[in-house]
């Protein structure tokens, strides 16, 4: 079984922290407040969640896969690789709802995005690969191999 966990970009500070806890309200399946904060910090801070969108206004939250780069680097939806694909050599990680599961999105060198790597047969965790920043932090390395 798979470790659950989640971390999370504040948009307004340019921030990423670690999420300690998600409050759902009893009549409905959606959270509306988020606790973050950083380990290293011991800083703890509460956050109003719109909707469970990994896209709300105030945060992008991202969820761990489970799995570890070559590395030992956790990996987390939004994640940027480089690898030694057959079919790129940079991908974004993605989360298909319609799947249900994470994916390889290949990321072309003018930062355009090729066919989902599932539709290609190949599993997330299929090639050894090196995480090198994510895509709220990094949005730069969208771009150039």
């Amino acid at each position: 079984m798979r470790e659950i966990k989640f971390r999370a970009w504040e948009i307004k500070e340019n921030k990423m922290w670690d999420v300690f806890r998600l409050d759902f309200s009893p009549d409905q399946y959606k959270p509306h407040t988020i606790i973050v904060g950083t380990a290293n910090e011991g800083s703890m801070l509460s956050k109003p969640l719109h909707n469970l969108s990994c896209d709300s206004p105030d945060f992008i939250l991202m969820q761990y896969t489970g799995l570890k780069d070559k590395n030992g680097v956790e990996a987390y939806h939004k994640d940027i690789c480089i690898g030694n694909w057959p079919y790129a050599d940079k991908c974004l990680i993605e989360w298909d709802d319609k799947r249900c599961g994470f994916y390889f999105r290949p990321i072309k060198p003018d930062g355009t995005f090729g066919k989902a790597a599932y539709d290609k047969g190949y599993k997330l965790n299929a090639y050894k690969y090196e995480i090198i920043g994510n895509e709220p932090e990094n949005p730069e390395l969208l771009t150039g191999i």
